[in-house]
């Protein structure tokens, strides 16, 4: 007996394979892995006991590729299918004469659902009742009184059997036809623009507001217009390369014994950049653009002050009613009449200078006046003698 026991040929098969597997398994075993990834997972049924980090493994079945145990690498998705499914629209009142006896089935009728009332909707109350109840077709008994006319089916997406992708699907019913006709009016505005013809020499909004600080450019009448200067004052934005003979001004001062440089302005003290001060004695800058039209309101507004018999020395209360800054649009009116009217007068002068005169129509007359003295006589024969 110890020698059927001891020979492994005369034992049976079922206990000859453990010994193997186990010495298998303590062969592949790696002692320095910890318990906590050896050990398998309380919902993960391995078949293959051999394999001791099979639960670490990627499974190779393709239904199991997208499972949440395959992580580890960016893979593409199987894709949305949308299911629909086909409802019956069934107004209430035939739903009550045919359906509720029948079925038992509550209906809501404010938001037209079954399986509960309109006091236990969870929807906000409408002030329009629905009228319309959707009925799954399977839930539908057909009945011989029942019309065609009074029902309608409607094809709506199965929200129950839907995956998590399909039901996370922001897309879903989105058509591209809105993003199209955007596509269409930009593609319209550039043919449009380019249909245009080119205007040579002109500058953007902004590099105009640019040359305009950099002084590059001139200021008229609110607007910067470019197409009234020369070329020379166009180019001056484009010129980039300095020439030999440009030196800083400041160096003109050097040898001088008249400062004309301002360092705090950077102006050079010239007739053309400005005029001294009578009163003053002070260098001030030539205005122009809103400066300048400013400059001319002050001045009018002290004359029209003057006119209106206001003197700066004395007090005075009426002195509040003629402030620039209170007043701005008060003052613009007015100069803007003045001109008007002193135009309008040059204009009938100059029609009146111009008009023929009739000759016949004349007559003469006597002058009148004193007759001068002796002594203006004599007077006047010494100055031009």
């Amino acid at each position: 007996m110890q020698q059927q026991s001891n020979n492994p040929d005369n034992q049976p098969k079922k206990q000859q394979s453990l010994p193997q597997q186990q010495r298998i398994r303590k062969i592949r075993q790696n002692e320095h892995i910890p318990r906590y990834i050896k050990s398998q997972p309380w919902y993960y049924q391995s078949l293959n006991s051999n394999d001791y980090l099979i639960h670490h493994r990627q499974s190779q079945d393709k239904k199991k590729l997208f499972d949440i145990e395959n992580n580890r690498e960016a893979k593409v998705g199987g894709g949305i299918n949308d299911k629909f499914v086909k409802k019956e629209v069934i107004s209430i009142e035939n739903y009550n004469k045919y359906n509720i006896q029948d079925t038992g089935h509550k209906f809501c009728k404010n938001c037209g659902q079954l399986g509960h009332l309109r006091k236990d909707c969870l929807e906000r109350p409408r002030q329009i009742k629905n009228k319309n109840v959707l009925i799954q077709k399977h839930e539908i008994k057909k009945q011989d009184n029942r019309e065609e006319g009074n029902s309608k089916f409607l094809t709506i997406r199965d929200d129950e059997n839907l995956d998590w992708d399909a039901k996370k699907d922001r897309w879903y019913g989105y058509t591209g036809d809105d993003y199209d006709n955007v596509v269409h009016k930009w593609q319209a505005n550039n043919n449009e623009n380019a249909s245009r013809p080119v205007a040579s020499n002109k500058y953007d909004r902004d590099e105009e507001i640019e040359l305009f600080k950099l002084r590059l450019i001139k200021y008229s009448k609110g607007l910067i217009r470019q197409h009234q200067f020369s070329e020379q004052e166009r180019n001056l934005g484009r010129t980039t390369v300095r020439l030999r003979e440009d030196k800083a001004v400041y160096l003109n001062d050097i040898n001088s014994s008249r400062m004309k440089y301002d360092p705090k302005s950077r102006v050079y003290k010239t007739a053309t950049t400005g005029y001294i001060d009578s009163k003053t004695k002070m260098f001030r800058r030539h205005l122009t653009g809103e400066g300048l039209q400013l400059e001319q309101l002050s001045r009018f507004n002290r004359r029209y002050a003057r006119q209106q018999g206001i003197n700066d020395a004395l007090q005075d209360k009426r002195k509040i009613e003629h402030v620039l800054i209170a007043n701005p649009t008060k003052y613009e009116k007015l100069m803007r009449e003045t001109k008007q009217l002193q135009q309008q007068q040059k204009q009938q002068e100059n029609s009146t200078s111009k008009a023929s005169i009739d000759y016949s129509q004349l007559e003469a007359q006597k002058i009148k006046g004193k007759k001068q003295d002796s002594l203006t006589k004599k007077v006047l024969k010494t100055m031009y003698e």
